[in-house]
């Protein structure tokens, strides 16, 4: 079982260097490659700069909220601007948790990002422990 993923890695690994080396179009691959890494390294400067300030701006409203208990007296107010107060729901296009706040959605994908390396780090002994059957073999110890 180890020799055929290690020839698999030695082949997939031989292909992509042929697909980005090549003489007559690898140039425009490895630019491809390059714009898209660009775009996604802009893309998450951008996401994480916006999970900054929406910490930041959530920390401060906090903190506000507590000097405001703190303080005595009434404040107006009306909630005539907001259209959410007016009973007009709020639209939300596209996927469910874009509509999240930038900080929820980077716990989210941390924590996805951890139970992905722990997943692969279980595979990964399990597969060392198992021997030659790896986590192929099945496992009828539950039925006893």
């Amino acid at each position: 079982m180890k020799i055929s993923w290690t020839f698999t890695r030695g082949v997939l690994l031989g292909a992509g260097l042929m697909y980005i080396m090549d003489p007559s179009r690898g140039r425009r691959r490895r630019a491809r490659v390059r714009d898209k890494g660009a775009r996604a390294w802009q893309r998450s400067a951008q996401f994480m700069g916006k999970a900054g300030r929406d910490l930041g701006n959530r920390a401060r409203e906090g903190f506000a909220e507590a000097v405001s208990q703190l303080k005595s007296g009434d404040a107006p107010e009306t909630g005539e601007r907001i259209p959410t107060l007016q009973g007009r729901p709020r639209r939300v296009e596209g996927p469910v948790w874009t509509s999240w706040p930038p900080t929820l959605q980077l716990l989210a994908a941390a924590a996805g990002a951890v139970a992905v390396a722990y997943g692969t780090q279980r595979a990964i002994a399990r597969g060392r422990a198992g021997g030659e059957e790896g986590t192929t073999a099945p496992n009828y110890a539950y039925l006893r």
